[in-house]
């Protein structure tokens, strides 16, 4: 069978374009797009889309075309050995620069001058030169002006997908300068990195002088702003517009402000990191001039000023805007000036949970509370400690036992039912915790006397009640109840002596104080000593079918996601403990939703099933903890019931940085995973060339049934 010369010539002319068109090992995957420059002493002079293939060594700086221009720089170096005082790159009016750096591979190593520039760079070790992998820009120096890697001027773009900014100095904004009194200077940091850079005054890493920075991804480490009086901003300074929304500013030093100097204009903060920043003389993380804008994940933490913790510092009239809500993972520092309320809006966006949940205290001596409008304020608290002496605590411990109190506030967790060693007896506090208001560090000590009749194990009673507060959270350590004469009523839920088969909820009885009237508990058995606790089942696999219609009906708009069977014991002096179906009153209860129930954004509800009846009971959810908090006088089957904000994703284990994001769905135990590839810094969608390949390839089945066809 004979195949004629156009036919033979169409064959092999497809099979040459879907090699051609295959992105493969060693070939450039945007060749056919980008411009080779292989000009190694000057960039481009026309706007347009560029790959280096040289190191690029420069006596002048090199401005931008007017237009837009994509470098990238494929593991390839720009340095500036001008003598002259220089930026290597100005970003002009009407030039827009977009940097790309895919190159995840290649080792160079820059050595820096005494005063940080970078002056020459390795492909091989060099001892005290600082490794770098992939593209990289270095050898600005510029003293009387501000970006000596990158200057954007008013009307310019500068986008940083990759590469590394390393090596350069400047007055102020020794890697990126962004341009003075225009807010339409613009540079966007979706990735890379901005690193060892140098400025006399402002932003060792950025200055932001009045343009806008918005910073989505990558990574400002270990910059330097060095002036003993006017160092300020070891990473970025900011007098426009920073938007921060991910990436990590880290490493960095200043003598003021050693992360972000915020000192005019607006600062919002929806994720990110803020971490291991230093100052020498005060605020080592994030200093808020006026007010700075928070929602979402963000972390503000281990970042350090004269040696001591400094992470979000508030001066003077100055407050943290919530602009919504803070994410589960979020966890800020915060040290003020004037210690008092420092947040607008948290009452509207908090959703009740406490702000010690997101915020900790840099000031010592201070506790972070809500005020009574439901804002954060710092307040100061003390120490008190508890100490047993000659017997042990119910939980059969020895160890001080401490809480925080807040100044002018009584304590909330006095320990009960403390337990005399053999010999001992008549235990009773030195002075009785619960009757002292707290003006300052404080100790208490339960001492039990000798009883040479005694054996020995009796149980001490206490002198006056004790109550455990409640503000969103469980407490551990111990268990609450209240005493009254030789008797006592105890909480002993989550212990050993409850005997529980399964902690898995982590049951607690917030209103433990009121469990004689709860429970309608007479004086005489108050004397024998009364224990009580909550049990809770999972029922999944036995709940009756009964049970299940009568949930289902109830639950509306809410997913059913777990049965419970919630049961009440008590047990009065040595007789057999019994279960308590309904209470005088309602029992004030937490449990922690399991782990295969989270979803950011969720909500819960209890279904109860009792006598036939099902009612629904809403409660708080505090998302940092994961704890459920409700109010019930009946004890039998329960339902955990949810409903899914829209677009609502699983945050269990996701940080700033994560490329998978996992959906469960609680009724099925499904899971569906979706990965998505790294940021490179090259948005090619390999997709596409799959698609030409396969059109390619059609082309070539049709060509060869023609052929067929005429044989």
């Amino acid at each position: 069978m004979r195949i004629k010369m156009k036919q033979l010539f169409g064959i092999l002319f497809s099979l040459v374009l879907v090699l051609s068109l295959m992105p493969c090992k060693g070939m450039n995957a945007y060749a056919a797009d980008y411009t080779e420059w292989s000009n190694s002493g000057v960039l481009p002079t026309e706007a347009g889309s560029y790959y280096l293939t040289t190191d690029i060594t420069l006596d002048s700086t090199w401005c931008v075309p007017s237009g837009a221009t994509n470098l990238r720089l494929n593991g390839h170096g720009i340095i500036y050995t001008g003598s002259n005082n220089a930026s290597v790159i100005t970003v002009g009016n009407g030039a827009e620069l977009n940097l790309y750096d895919n190159d995840t591979t290649t080792k160079h190593y820059v050595m820096l001058d005494a005063k940080g520039r970078g002056t020459s760079v390795s492909d091989t070790t060099t001892n005290g030169a600082i490794e770098v992998t992939g593209g990289y820009i270095t050898g600005g120096t510029i003293s009387e002006r501000y970006g000596g890697g990158v200057y954007v001027s008013d009307g310019g773009s500068f986008t940083m997908y990759g590469g590394t900014i390393i090596g350069n100095t400047a007055l102020s904004g020794g890697g990126v300068g962004v341009a003075p009194d225009s807010s339409t200077a613009i540079f966007n940091m979706k990735g890379g990195t901005i690193t060892s850079n140098t400025s006399l005054y402002y932003g060792g890493g950025v200055f932001n002088v009045g343009g806008t920075v918005n910073m989505e991804n990558g990574v400002i480490s270990n910059n330097n702003a060095t002036d003993s009086d006017y160092g300020q901003g070891g990473g970025v300074s900011n007098i426009g517009t920073f938007n921060m929304s991910g990436g990590s500013i880290q490493g960095n030093k200043a003598s003021y402000h050693g992360g972000v100097r915020h000192n005019g204009g607006t600062v919002n903060i929806t994720g990110g990191t803020i971490e291991g920043n230093s100052a020498t003389v005060a605020c080592g993380g994030l200093y808020v001039y006026k007010t700075v804008n928070l929602s979402g994940n963000v972390k503000i933490t281990n970042n350090t000023a004269d040696g001591g913790a400094s992470n979000l510092y508030v001066a003077s009239g100055s407050k943290i805007n919530t602009i919504g809500e803070l994410g589960d993972t979020s966890s800020i520092g915060v040290l003020m000036v004037s210690p008092g309320t420092f947040t607008n809006g948290y009452s509207t966006y908090s959703g009740g949970t406490a702000p010690s949940s997101y915020f900790t205290s840099d000031n010592d001596g201070y506790i972070v509370t809500l005020t009574g409008e439901g804002e954060a304020q710092l307040v100061q608290g003390y120490t008190v400690t508890y100490k047993v002496v000659n017997g042990t605590w119910l939980d059969g411990t020895t160890a001080d036992k401490t809480e925080t109190v807040v100044s002018g506030a009584y304590p909330a967790s006095v320990p009960t039912g403390m337990i005399a060693a053999s010999g001992y007896t008549g235990g009773s506090w030195d002075t009785d915790p619960s009757t002292i208001a707290i003006a300052g560090n404080s100790t208490f000590t339960y001492t039990f006397s000798a009883d040479s009749s005694s054996s020995g194990g009796s149980t001490g009673s206490g002198n006056g009640n004790s109550s455990g507060a409640f503000d969103g959270e469980n407490t551990s350590g111990g268990t609450s109840g209240s005493s009254t004469g030789d008797g006592y009523v105890k909480d002993i839920t989550g212990t050993a002596e409850a005997n529980a088969e399964n902690n898995t909820f982590e049951p607690k009885i917030v209103n433990s104080s009121e469990l004689k009237t709860l429970l309608s508990l007479t004086d005489a058995e108050v004397a024998e000593g009364v224990n009580v606790w909550l049990d809770i089942q999972d029922i999944g696999s036995s709940v009756s079918k009964t049970d299940k219609t009568l949930v289902q009906n109830a639950s509306d708009d809410y997913t059913v996601g777990m049965y419970l069977d919630i049961n009440l014991f008590k047990k009065v002096g040595n007789n057999d403990a019994t279960k308590v179906s309904e209470t005088n009153g309602k029992i004030k209860a937490s449990i922690v939703i399991p782990k295969k129930l989270r979803k950011s954004g969720r909500t819960f509800e209890l279904i109860r099933v009792h006598n036939g009846k099902a009612t629904t009971i809403t409660g708080k959810y505090t998302k940092k903890t994961h704890i459920f908090t409700f109010e019930t006088d009946k004890f039998s089957t329960y339902a955990i019931a949810y409903k899914d904000a829209a677009s609502s994703t699983d945050t269990e284990s996701s940080d700033s940085s994560s490329s998978t994001t996992t959906t469960t769905t609680a009724s099925t135990g499904s899971t569906a995973t979706t990965v998505t590839a790294p940021k490179t810094g090259d948005p090619t969608d390999i997709r596409v060339w799959y698609l030409i390949l396969i059109a390619s390839l059609g082309g070539l089945g049709f060509l060869g049934l023609s052929k067929k066809k005429e044989n």
